[in-house]
């Protein structure tokens, strides 16, 4: 086994290994800043969307009408808090 680790062993010098991870620290940035960059662009739709969403919800009835009168106010209650909450969320983006 011990031949199997020399195959693959090569030692570095420390310049080397500032280099190589300079060079990982770099590509990794660029990836992070595509993905920042693309995230930005589609930012404004999805805030559209989920604005929108809100809305429905407002507007939505319940699908079962024969709900006793107390679950409905604690439904009606659940879904203006969440509204509420999530229009608080995304002004706040």
């Amino acid at each position: 086994m011990e031949w199997f680790k020399r195959l693959f062993y090569q030692k570095k010098t420390l310049e080397e290994v500032k280099n190589w991870l300079q060079e990982e620290l770099e590509k990794h940035e660029k990836q992070q800043q595509d993905t920042i960059k693309a995230a930005e662009q589609e930012m404004p739709d999805l805030l559209i969307s989920a604005k929108e969403e809100t809305e429905n919800l407002e507007k939505a009835e319940l699908r079962n009408p024969n709900v006793p009168e107390r679950a409905k106010h604690y439904m009606q209650g659940n879904r203006e808090q969440f509204i509420k909450l999530t229009n608080k969320f995304l002004e706040n983006l």
